[in-house]
């Protein structure tokens, strides 16, 4: 009997498959090389360092007695027809206690039934017979989930696997390192201490992954915010991130990220990725991120990170988990509105921030959620999320613009090469009829559509609301 290992000590093992001994491991199992071994049907224990098994010598015993199981591999039963009233005799079926029903087969969604279907129905066998007129073999089927009953067309059936309860029958635990030097010993892999050690180390590392989602995080900065705008490098699907409109464009749009000191990127990286050797996780993909910015409020410097982005909806919430340990403040709200209160865990203020941009010389602009208003003050530039301060450019266009303003009233779309008049580089008087002018088309709609100038621009830039 080969070697069987569960898939979640499989997991912890590909996460770490860059190391000899678990690649090892992996391997002699997927080619079945490891015909005999004391322990069998392995899988991870209650504690980092120890692992569960069940005797190599009992589980033949076990499986000797476990009930055949079959599902079907397609749709051959027979109906309540008065027709088939000699075979439910012979079968011992009565038709008028149970109800029509029959078994489905596997659609091939996978074991989580992804596709949102009935996954396929297992059932064991009570009893069989052969019509005498088709030649036909038909059997009872009793569902062991449900015990519903059906008589089924022998010919369809499909034996499955119900060795997963040995998994929790007849169970012994060991020490991972134990176990893995009798496995290398067993087959006649050259290795010394170290690499047990070594192996252990990782392994712990990556079993305490699994509840330690912290280390799926990771703060970039520079090309690398560009790098992971990019759609190829999400997990496939669909969330606000596949759908962002941000997410196929070129790197160009993104530099007033990437060459701006002050601002970084929060990633989630996917669940596919490997630990490395000195404990931190990479995968190629990510499934979540979040711009991260660093500002100055109050005289103090904190860190605000902007809307989150992620294919599961559930992932937001280990973005607001991670930011709150970390001290950050973050939206309330993931909306696409600046002006959405902001929170640390504890406090929620509707404050606004502003962070000073050390770099302003690009040519193309993303859609921006939240600090998406750019103001001069003192000779300096600024993104803030508040309206209110005589802003000259509107972070809201897809296609690399922004929209113009002079005295609260827009004036065109631009590119940063263009030319669109000197007064953007004087500093501007935020008149009071000028902020009034603001708020009366801030107040134009209710409070769920508020920001009419934003769904101005997303309107002219063919912009279809998914945001960054």
């Amino acid at each position: 009997m080969s070697l069987k290992l569960s898939k979640k000590f499989i997991r912890v093992l590909e996460r770490i498959s860059h190391n000899k001994v678990a690649n090892h491991i992996l391997r002699m199992v997927r080619t079945n090389s490891i015909r005999k071994f004391d322990y069998n049907y392995i899988s991870i224990g209650e504690s980092n360092n120890l692992v569960t098994f069940t005797p190599s010598d009992k589980v033949e015993k076990i499986m000797s007695e476990l009930p055949k199981v079959y599902s079907v591999r397609e749709i051959r039963n027979l109906t309540h027809s008065n027709s088939n009233d000699v075979i439910f005799k012979a079968l011992g079926y009565d038709k008028v206690l149970n109800p029509y029903w029959y078994p489905r087969p596997d659609c091939g969604c996978g074991e989580n039934g992804d596709c949102g279907c009935d996954r396929a129905s297992k059932g064991i066998l009570l009893s069989e017979t052969t019509s005498e007129s088709s030649g036909n073999t038909y059997v009872l089927f009793k569902c062991v989930d449900t015990d519903r009953l059906s008589v089924v067309n022998k010919s369809v059936l499909v034996k499955e696997d119900n060795s997963k309860v040995i998994y929790s029958t007849n169970r012994n635990s060991i020490k991972v390192g134990r176990l893995v030097t009798h496995l290398l010993t067993e087959t006649k892999l050259e290795f010394v201490a170290k690499d047990v050690e070594d192996f252990v180390n990782l392994y712990k590392a990556s079993y305490d992954f699994t509840s330690n989602k912290d280390i799926q995080f990771e703060v970039v900065k520079g090309d690398m915010i560009a790098h992971w705008y990019k759609k190829n490098n999400y997990v496939g699907g669909g969330g606000q991130l596949n759908n962002s409109c941000m997410c196929e464009k070129g790197s160009e749009y993104f530099e007033i990220y990437s060459k701006n000191s002050r601002c970084s990127m929060v990633i989630l990286y996917a669940d596919n990725g490997k630990l490395r050797s000195n404990g931190t996780y990479h995968s190629d993909l990510i499934k979540g991120r979040a711009i991260l910015w660093d500002i100055v409020y109050n005289g103090e410097n904190i860190k605000f990170m902007d809307r989150v982005y992620t294919q599961n909806d559930s992932d937001i919430e280990l973005f607001k988990s991670y930011a709150e340990s970390k001290g950050w403040w973050f939206k309330t709200d993931q909306s696409m509105y600046p002006e959405t209160p902001v929170t640390n865990g504890d406090l929620v203020i509707e404050d606004k921030f502003e962070v000073e941009l050390d770099v302003i010389d690009m040519v193309n602009f993303p859609y921006m959620d939240t600090m998406c208003h750019w103001i001069r003050r003192d000779d300096k530039i600024y993104l803030t999320n508040d309206h209110k301060l005589g802003h000259t450019r509107f972070m809201r266009c897809t296609n690399g613009t922004f929209v113009a303003y002079k005295n609260g009233r827009e004036t065109g779309y631009y590119t940063g090469s263009d030319e669109f008049g000197e007064w953007e580089n004087e500093e501007e008087e935020v008149s009071e009829e000028s902020n009034e002018v603001i708020e009366e088309i801030y107040e134009v709609v209710d409070d769920g559509y508020r920001d009419y100038l934003s769904m101005m621009a997303d309107a002219r830039s063919n912009r279809n609301g998914t945001g960054e």
